[in-house]
């Protein structure tokens, strides 16, 4: 399974942090269209689900050891989830 980063213009301060392209050069490029794909060799974080490690054993396993983990599922009971339509929400949830 091949893992995405995505990059997006218009996400809060990424069109700050890109001042050597506008929107329309962003489109120009056709930046949105291209594949980042990160190679799983490069990918080693733990992945978890939100819903099976409690707020104790997160503090013990990742937070006091400032280890980096992906927590999967959260956005699953967010309201957005359920009252966006399908062309966004497939961005998020």
């Amino acid at each position: 399974m091949s893992k995405q980063l995505v990059l997006r213009a218009d996400q809060p301060g990424c069109i700050d942090s890109m001042t050597e392209l506008d929107i329309f050069q962003w489109d120009k490029h056709q930046f949105a269209k291209q594949d980042f794909t990160i190679p799983e060799s490069y990918d080693t974080l733990e992945r978890i689900d939100y819903d099976q490690v409690s707020r104790e054993e997160f503090i013990e396993r990742f937070e006091e050891k400032s280890i980096p983990v992906v927590i999967r599922g959260v956005t699953q009971d967010w309201g957005a989830c359920k009252n966006w339509n399908s062309e966004v929400s497939h961005l998020y949830c």
